[in-house]
């Protein structure tokens, strides 16, 4: 993600997809205070792009409250769970 962040800047779709993947992995290994960290960092990079209403963001506005959810220990509710989601990149043919 650095790297995509040196080349492409801080808020190229593909860096705010890779923070949101990397959160992901991060939720899996239970690290749940950086994972906080890249999905609103994520989240914001789709706000000041101008992308605010983008599903990609609503993706992550997902994921960023169920991991927050998940830190405060919150209690699973009656409904069935939400699955966390990646974001699908598309990459064009080089």
């Amino acid at each position: 993600q650095e790297n995509l962040r040196r080349r492409l800047g801080d808020h190229h779709p593909w860096v705010l997809a890779a923070a949101a993947s990397v959160a992901n992995a991060l939720v899996e290994l239970d690290e749940l205070d950086e994972a906080v960290r890249l999905e609103e960092f994520a989240r914001l990079g789709y706000d000041r792009t101008g992308f605010g209403r983008h599903p990609d963001r609503a993706l992550v506005a997902d994921n960023l409250a169920m991991t927050r959810a998940r830190r405060l220990g919150a209690p699973p509710t009656g409904e069935e769970p939400r699955r966390r989601a990646d974001i699908d990149l598309e990459l064009p043919d080089l």
